[in-house]
């Protein structure tokens, strides 16, 4: 009997080995290897950076806001 798949690797045929492979199983596998990717590794890693890129980019403009409200 198979094993149950764990929630990150939903496919059967992901189950045997994680994302992380060799370079011949990737290029293999590509379309499921980004699918997998996409939502469940990408986004963990993705949503952090993203925030801390938005929460700069406001401080950014807030800073030239206050400058131009200065002079």
């Amino acid at each position: 009997k198979r094993p149950p798949t764990t929630p990150k690797y939903e496919r059967p045929t992901k189950h045997h080995y994680p994302s992380r492979s060799t370079t011949t199983e990737t290029y293999e596998e590509h379309p499921s290897l980004n699918e997998i990717g996409l939502y469940s590794d990408s986004g963990v890693q993705w949503q952090p950076s993203i925030i801390m890129v938005v929460i700069l980019f406001l401080q950014v403009n807030i800073n030239l806001f206050w400058r131009q409200q200065r002079i």
